[in-house]
């Protein structure tokens, strides 16, 4: 099996084959758009698994939704990098409304003022001192609190952490105050 297509180079292999689609009859187009919509729906069938994009997110949301209480609080990685955005998504995605812990540090949800959510500039502050503090990291990790950023470590020094749990390509801990 070759080696995949590099992100970069689909948008000219897409015009590439546009235009050539459009030198070719109406029948002979249709055969080929149909032969790669066949040969598209296994990927896309993978995709739309539990775990398609290699990450457990609904396994990571039935985990808050099962051991979730109300007053419960949720911090997300950084920001950058995505690590917040993909915990954020999936939580928003999976986690009934009624289940979800509050992101206390959202000030401005994802794709408002920008692709990422903004946070609140002190965390501490926005935290608060919840007696449950969900951890929603990407990633298989060791630590859950390690890279988080200085000031939500610093948010989450009174807290220990309880127990992880890793789903795959995520790690999901609980910590309470201490």
């Amino acid at each position: 099996m070759g080696a995949a297509v590099p992100a970069l180079h689909a948008p000219g292999l897409a015009l590439l084959a546009g235009l050539t689609l459009a030198k070719a009859s109406l029948v002979r187009g249709l055969a080929v758009a149909g032969c790669l919509a066949l040969l598209a729906v296994p990927a896309h069938a993978g995709l739309r698994a539990a775990d398609g994009h290699g990450q457990g997110t609904r396994d990571l949301a039935g985990l808050l939704a099962e051991h979730g209480r109300d007053g419960d609080a949720v911090v997300y990685g950084p920001v950058a990098g995505g690590d917040g955005r993909v915990g954020r998504d999936l939580v928003a995605r999976y986690v009934p409304p009624d289940r979800r812990p509050a992101d206390v540090l959202t000030t401005a949800p994802p794709r408002t003022e920008g692709y990422q959510a903004r946070e609140c500039a002190d965390a501490a502050a926005c935290l608060g001192r919840p007696d449950r503090v969900w951890v929603v990291r990407t990633g298989r990790r060791d630590d859950p609190l390690a890279g988080i950023g200085e000031d939500k470590a610093a948010a989450l020094a009174g807290y220990r952490v309880e127990r992880v749990w890793r789903p795959a390509g995520l790690t999901l801990a609980l910590l309470v105050a201490g």
